[in-house]
């Protein structure tokens, strides 16, 4: 639903229908991430939050595609279940419904401006550490591959 409507409302803030798609899709999100956890971008969005006042909102954005891929592998069935709805009819093996699914955010991202990485970001080289520390709340507990401090550093030095 929300892939479905959130270019209308990017494009035309005035189409109510797909506004109420997205206002709909966005309280099932809460309802399930409420469920069933969060994960690496809002891990990272946490610690950059509180560390450099950057809205929960757009670090989760940059990170999506990032935290997608990471877990590609280890979430491929999840992820072909979304896939199968954006091709229906298609067939596509799993590792391409998946791919289908990341891609279509990558496009989102794009189409969006939204950066694709950290470095537009004031984040200190130095403070990586720290960082990556402030990122291993709850939410990166429940990502699905595991994610030690050691792995965000090296994850965070790669997106800079």
């Amino acid at each position: 639903m929300a892939l479905r409507s959130i270019r209308g409302v990017y494009t035309n803030s005035s189409d109510l229908e797909r506004r109420e798609e997205m206002s709909l899709a966005s309280a099932l999100s809460g309802v399930c991430l409420a469920n069933a956890g969060l994960g690496m971008a809002h891990g990272f969005a946490a610690g950059l939050g509180a560390l450099y006042d950057i809205p929960h909102g757009k670090a989760c954005a940059i990170l999506l595609p990032y935290a997608m891929q990471y877990n590609r592998d280890v979430s491929l069935e999840k992820l072909a279940r979304i896939g199968k709805f954006l091709t229906p009819g298609d067939e596509l093996t799993l590792e391409e419904l998946a791919n289908r699914v990341i891609y279509e955010v990558e496009a989102l991202t794009r189409e969006f401006n939204i950066p694709s990485d950290l470095k537009t970001l004031p984040i200190q080289t130095e403070e990586i550490p720290l960082l990556a520390k402030m990122s291993m709340g709850n939410s990166m507990s429940g990502n699905p591959r595991e994610i030690t401090v050691e792995k965000a550093e090296a994850i965070l030095r790669e997106l800079l």
